[in-house]
């Protein structure tokens, strides 16, 4: 398959470092240009060959850019460990004082 994209030549490797987002932006182009699923991942693996994203990846962009209109090409924030607040703190280092065996309050 012929690439579309402008593949960086060997000297200019070092200065062009392409992100996610640089990634994100061209499935975007693709879905844009009309190509299909397979056309882009195809794409995308012709021009960033072993640091494209995974088939899995591209598909889930791909969906996102035709399903919704684009508002941002960066990964949506996960939800992490819930933190625990002081007040919880408190609460657990009391139990434990109380009784050091104790393991669940």
């Amino acid at each position: 398959m012929f690439c579309t994209f402008r593949r960086a030549h060997s000297a200019d490797r070092s200065i062009m470092v392409k992100t996610k987002e640089d990634q994100h932006a061209e499935i975007w182009f693709c879905v844009r240009a009309g190509m299909s699923r397979v056309q882009t991942q195809e794409q995308i693996r012709c021009v960033h060959g072993q640091n494209s994203l995974s088939k899995s990846q591209i598909n889930q962009w791909f969906l996102r850019f035709t399903m919704n209109p684009v508002t941002s090409l960066k990964d949506l924030n996960r939800n992490g460990p819930r933190k625990l607040d002081d007040k919880k703190v408190q609460q657990i280092q009391q139990c434990v004082d109380v009784n050091r065996r104790k393991t669940v309050c």
